[in-house]
Order: structure tokens, then sequence, then C-alpha cells
């Protein structure tokens, strides 16, 4: 688990990875800073080796 402001992200022991957007005080709008977060999250799903990625938010 990382922890980012505006996301968060989680790999389980199937190797799904859960990205979610937690911004619900906006309506979870993206931003550059949460769109900079999810490039780092989505590079720590594949360093993980996730098999599969859900995005949610």
């Amino acid at each position: 688990m990382s922890d980012w402001d505006t996301l968060a992200f989680d790999v389980d022991d199937d190797g799904v990875a859960t990205i979610t957007v937690d911004r619900p005080e906006k309506l979870n709008s993206l931003t550059v800073e949460t769109l900079e977060a999810l490039e780092e999250a989505l590079a720590a799903a594949r360093d993980a080796e996730a098999r599969c990625l859900v995005l949610a938010g």
C-alpha cells in the first residue's frame, strides 16, 4: 500500500492491483497532482507484476 494524497493503491495476493481516486470533496475530478500520482501508481503496479488493474473512484 502506498500513500498518495489523492489515491489509494493496493495489490492483492492474486496479482489484482486496485487504484482508487480519493477526492470525494471534488467528486474525484482529476488534477495535475492526481494524474502524476496515477502515473506513479501505474508504475508501482507494473513493478509489483500485477496481472490485472482495477481503476475506481
